[in-house]
C-alpha cells in the first residue's frame, strides 16, 4: 500500500497568519522527511486547505516553496508529488549515523583480534570531520516478534543517515538483521562482507594486490610448493548465513587463484583443511608431515593461524623459516616474526562513512556498490629462501 501524508499530525499556529504559508512548508518537508514519502503523491490544495481550515493560496504558496526547493516536483499542472530523491538529498541538521554491532560493544573489541575496533575508529574519525555523531546499535533478539522487528526499523529510519554493519549474529535466519538489510529507504553499507541485498553496498580488501607481491616474493626465493591453510573444510565453503557472506571466506580460493597464475603449485595435497583451532592444526600438520606432503612455504587464510602453524611446525621438528616459511593474511597479530598481507582497516571504516554518504546523496547502484581498497605485503623473518630437500 503506498504511503501518504498524515495531514492530522501538521501543526500551524493561526495566531501568526503571515507566517503560516512558512509554517506549512516546513510542516510538510518534516513528515515528508521523517516517513520517507519519496514519490507520495500530495492532497490537491483544495482538499489540504479544508483539512487544515486555511486559505487555499496558503497552500498553493507552500507547495510553490517546496517545489523551488526540490522536495515535490509537478506531476500535472495542479498534482503534485514528493521528488524522488528528496530522502536522499534531505540531511538534518546534526545528523547521526549507525554502527549496527553483532555482539555487545565489549565483546566487539575483545575479538575478532582487533580488526574491528580499527573499522570503528576509522569510521568515528571520518564521521567526526564531517560534523556527523555516530550511536551504536544493537539489533532486537533474534526471537522478536514482527512488530518489535518493525518498530526497530522505523526508528532507525527517524534517527539515522544510514547504518555501517560489522558483521553478523553467528545464526540464521536472523529475522532482525534481514529486515534491516531489506530496508530499500536506508543508505546500508558492510565492512569486509558481500551482502546478498542489492540495495546494500560493501567496503572490501582487493586480496589480489597483496597476494601478487606475496607471490613474486616467493618465485624470488625458488618457493614452487605452497601448501594453503584453511579454517574451513573446502575452498568452496562461503560462510553464507541468507544475508551476506564474509569476504574471508572468499578468500583462499582468492589467493590460490593469484598464486595458480604465477604457475605455483598449489595442489590440495599441500593444504590443509578444517584447522579451527590449534590442536587441529597440529593434527593436520602431522599427517602431512608422515605421508610426505609438505610444501616449501604455508600461506595461512589470516594472522592467527599462521601463528599456530608455526608453533606446530616447530613442535613437529620443522625449522620455521629454515625448512618451510609461513606467511599469514590480516596484519593483525603483534609478532615481529610474521610475513603477512596487510589489510587498512583504519581506511576500511573512513571509507565506509563516505560509501554511506554517497549513497545518501545519490543513492546506490553496480557502480557504486562495491568499493576494493589495496592490500600490501610486509615481509619479516618467518619468510625465507626456499628449502626444497625432503624433510623427514
Amino acid at each position: 500500500m503506498a504511503k501518504q501524508l498524515n495531514v492530522s499530525e501538521i501543526k500551524l499556529n493561526m495566531s501568526q497568519p503571515r507566517m503560516l504559508t512558512v509554517q506549512l512548508a516546513d510542516e510538510l518537508r518534516r513528515l515528508i522527511a521523517r516517513d520517507s514519502l519519496d514519490g507520495t503523491v500530495l492532497p490537491s490544495a483544495r482538499h489540504l486547505a479544508d483539512s487544515l481550515k486555511v486559505n487555499r493560496l496558503t497552500v498553493r504558496r507552500a507547495y510553490a516553496e517546496l517545489e523551488k526547493q526540490g522536495v515535490i516536483r509537478r506531476r500535472s499542472p495542479k498534482v503534485f508529488e514528493v521528488s524522488k530523491d528528496f530522502s536522499r538529498n534531505n540531511m538534518e541538521p546534526y545528523p547521526n549515523i549507525g554502527i549496527l554491532l553483532p555482539y555487545r560493544f565489549s565483546d566487539v573489541l575483545g575479538t575478532s583480534g582487533g580488526f574491528c575496533l580499527q573499522y570503528i575508529k576509522g569510521i568515528i574519525d571520518a564521521a567526526a570531520e564531517q560534523k556527523i555523531a555516530v550511536i551504536m546499535l544493537e539489533l532486537p533478539n533474534a526471537a522478536a516478534s514482527p512488530q518489535e522487528i518493525s518498530q526497530f526499523n522505523a526508528v532507525l529510519m527517524k534517527r539515522l543517515v544510514g547504518v555501517v554493519h560489522l558483521g553478523g549474529r553467528g545464526h540464521y535466519p536472523d529475522r532482525p538483521l534481514e529486515a534491516v538489510m531489506k530496508n530499500e529507504h536506508l543508505p546500508q553499507v558492510m565492512i569486509s562482507a558481500y551482502p546478498e541485498m542489492p540495495n546494500v553496498g560493501a567496503v572490501l580488501f582487493d586480496v589480489s594486490s597483496g597476494t601478487r607481491a606475496l607471490a613474486e616474493q616467493f618465485l624470488a626465493m625458488n618457493h614452487k610448493k605452497v601448501g594453503l591453510v584453511l579454517a574451513s573444510s573446502r575452498f568452496e565453503d562461503r560462510g553464507n548465513d541468507g544475508c551476506f557472506s564474509y569476504a574471508a571466506c572468499h578468500r583462499p580460493g582468492e589467493i590460490r587463484e593469484v598464486l595458480h597464475e604465477y604457475g605455483l603449485d598449489c595442489d590440495d595435497r599441500y593444504c590443509c583443511f578444517s584447522c579451527s583451532s590449534y590442536r587441529a592444526m597440529f593434527s593436520a600438520l602431522k599427517k602431512k608431515k608422515a605421508d610426505g606432503d609438505l610444501p616449501t612455504v604455508y600461506c595461512c587464510q589470516n594472522d592467527e593461524i599462521a601463528l599456530w602453524c608455526i608453533k606446530a611446525l616447530r613442535e613437529l621438528g620443522i625449522s620455521v623459516p629454515d625448512d618451510i616459511s609461513v606467511v599469514g593474511f590480516d596484519g593483525i597479530a603483534a609478532d615481529d616474526e610474521l610475513t603477512t598481507v596487510c589489510q587498512p582497516f583504519y581506511a576500511a571504516g573512513r571509507r565506509a562513512l563516505r560509501q554511506l554518504l554517497e549513497y545518501h546523496k545519490h543513492g546506490i547502484s553496480e557502480s557504486n556498490r562495491l568499493v576494493y581498497l589495496h592490500t600490501f605485503l610486509i615481509s619479516k623473518r618467518s619468510l625465507s629462501y626456499a628449502n626444497n630437500r625432503d624433510i623427514q
